[in-house]
């Protein structure tokens, strides 16, 4: 068994941590995320729904293109320490509780 979700196990070439997302129909999994204040990681987000998602941080300008189902896309992240949403701009998705947070 390997643990799967927001782990800090390894990143890329710099090894940064690398932080995993979902998105199930009109929810995130899981809800907060937690990430390092100050430092680059990534954020890999997979579309394991029916509809296609987009991801966005709005306080850090951060906006994935449409993740298609099955798709994964990446992101990389450094901010300072706060609590920052992060959404799914489709309509109707936003307002349909996908909104959640990172927490860095």
């Amino acid at each position: 068994d390997t643990a799967e979700g927001a782990s800090s196990a390894g990143g890329g070439a710099g090894g940064e941590p690398n932080l995993t997302l979902q998105a199930i129909d009109i929810a995130w999994e899981p809800k907060d995320l937690p990430g390092p204040a100050d430092q680059e990681f990534t954020i890999t987000i997979t579309n394991k729904g029916a509809a296609q998602h987009d991801f966005s941080i709005p306080d850090l300008n951060i906006t994935t293109e449409l993740i298609n189902p099955g798709q994964s896309v990446t992101v990389k992240v450094k901010a300072p320490a706060s609590t920052y949403q992060f959404v799914c701009t489709v309509p109707i998705h936003k307002e349909a509780v996908m909104v959640d947070t990172l927490t860095l």
